[in-house]
């Protein structure tokens, strides 16, 4: 059962709500998030986060999708 971590990068106009938007569905998806950055710049936001998913849930949940579509 081994983890893989990614970079996530998300750049966009600021608002509030981004950042329970993106860390909600991340947590939907059974992910786990590590280090985070975030900054505003003006009317931009920008979010760099590690994200990791065990592979055997992301296997397995795949083949649910494909299963049940």
């Amino acid at each position: 059962m081994a983890n893989n971590w990614y970079m996530l990068t998300a750049v966009g106009e600021d608002r509030a709500g981004i950042v329970a938007g993106v860390t909600k569905a991340l947590f939907e998806g059974g992910c786990n998030l590590g280090d985070a950055s975030m900054m505003r710049l003006g009317g931009s936001f920008s979010i760099m986060l590690m994200v990791s998913r065990r592979t055997d849930l992301f296997r397995r949940k795949s083949y649910d999708n494909k299963k049940t579509a």
